[in-house]
């Protein structure tokens, strides 16, 4: 018998030009300015329309800039392109419910917006079980209707899933990492200041320390940045290979390789 054949998809990849508005447009977002954002993802729209989870993308920072016209007409081109279509529909729900709370006319709905919503966040959890933000979401809209008990529930289970890999502060840690792999700064960082230092800076800070043989320094603006990150984030980050070349160092070997890498920052 023949095979049957699947459905297939083309998936439009970004240019050049459209990846650089893509950065800044994601940029705009994590900075907390979705019109900028929405005015960046909305540019792409007259260079390159048919780039692959466009309407997506606006209609999410759409929605995060309260425009929800353009936000669900956005979103309905997702869908009609069956393009991100659980997550456009998923974000639709969210939007209509957003909207009823703030008491906007509903028009001939005549659904509870919030069984909608939750009918959604299933259907996404289970086609999406390693997803952790699904239930960031359903959690905010059961504590908006005071649920708060299965909200609670629905956020450990979201701790549970989180991903530590995509944590901002993990990836910008990786980021500095590498970046002084690939040019090692010329001076050490003056402790003078690491009690302002995030907790990416620090961890960059000590690996500078270790790359100028300072390893004192280099434990100092370790215990800095083990202030901010879990016991399992910082211990993958001391794991890096940046890291590496200072393993059997006699006074790193200590910290490296027993247990006090392992302890939280309330330990002892």
């Amino acid at each position: 018998m023949p095979s049957k054949q699947t459905e297939s998809v083309e998936f439009v990849q970004a240019t050049a030009g459209s990846e650089a508005i893509l950065d800044e447009a994601f940029s705009e977002l994590g900075a907390g300015h979705p019109k900028k954002a929405l005015l960046a993802f909305q540019k792409i729209l007259e260079t390159q329309p048919s780039l692959t989870g466009l309407n997506y993308l606006i209609g999410r920072a759409a929605f995060q800039a309260r425009e929800f016209s353009i936000a669900e007409e956005a979103l309905q081109r997702s869908l009609s392109r069956k393009e991100m279509d659980e997550e456009a529909r998923l974000l639709l729900a969210v939007i209509h419910l957003s909207q009823s709370s703030a008491g906007a006319a509903q028009g001939s709905r005549f659904s509870d917006p919030l069984t909608d919503a939750e009918s959604e966040f299933r259907r996404f959890s289970v086609s999406h079980p390693a997803d952790s933000a699904v239930y960031y979401q359903w959690a905010e809209a059961l504590r908006s209707r005071g649920s708060y008990r299965t909200a609670a529930e629905l956020l450990h289970k979201g701790f549970l899933r989180s991903d530590l890999m995509s944590s901002q502060a993990f990836l910008s840690a990786k980021e500095i990492l590498t970046r002084l792999q690939n040019e090692p700064a010329k001076e050490v960082p003056s402790l003078s200041g690491i009690t302002s230092m995030s907790g990416e800076l620090a961890i960059g800070a000590a690996l500078v320390a270790l790359q100028h043989h300072q390893t004192t320094e280099a434990l100092l603006f370790f215990e800095r940045a083990r202030e901010f990150y879990s016991p399992t984030a910082f211990r993958e980050l001391i794991s890096d290979s940046a890291f590496d070349p200072y393993r059997t160092d006699p006074k790193m070997q200590s910290f490296f390789t027993s247990d006090r890498a392992d302890k939280s920052p309330s330990a002892p």
